[in-house]
């Protein structure tokens, strides 16, 4: 006599409508994630988010094209051009060849702009020749994590007319 074997397979799927998890509350987070103890839980994945601040120099251009000079003032700013708030950080400016400061930035809201002016320059004798730059780095040190890192220096060429 010859005996019959069967195998009966059961497929079972569902569907699961996308979930924004930052507009969840507490308790639909729960309901979605195991409770604590289950060993046969597997937990509803929590998307990590990609949102992130990117902090660029701006202001730095005068409409001729050159640094920003009023008169009295080196003029240049730190934007956030980034989808996320930005931690407070530190930018640097570096004028001819051997000049450079530093000047903390404030936290900075996604399209928020920190202007900051320099009145204190010390020109290099190559200034008057017309040979000056002025370098602005964002973010100087990379304290904040940013969607981009190969954005925050900016160099102008800087003309003095006394």
């Amino acid at each position: 006599m010859t005996k019959s074997l069967c195998l009966v397979t059961l497929a079972l799927t569902a569907c699961l409508a996308p979930v924004d998890d930052e507009d969840l509350d507490t308790a639909e987070e729960a309901s979605i994630n195991c409770p604590p103890g289950d060993p046969d839980c597997t937990p509803y994945p929590t998307p990590t988010s990609t949102k992130k601040p990117d902090l660029v120099p701006v202001n730095l251009t005068a409409p001729d094209g050159r640094c920003w000079w009023d008169g009295y003032n080196l003029r240049f700013g730190v934007k956030n051009a980034g989808t996320a708030t930005a931690a407070a950080t530190t930018v640097w400016l570096g004028f001819s060849a051997s000049w450079g400061r530093w000047y903390a930035v404030p936290s900075l809201a996604p399209g928020a702009t920190y202007n900051l002016a320099e009145p204190n320059l010390r020109l290099d004798p190559s200034c008057y020749d017309g040979h000056c730059t002025m370098r602005v780095i964002a973010d100087y040190g990379g304290a904040v994590t940013e969607s981009s890192e190969t954005n925050n220096a900016a160099t102008r060429k800087c003309d003095f007319h006394f």
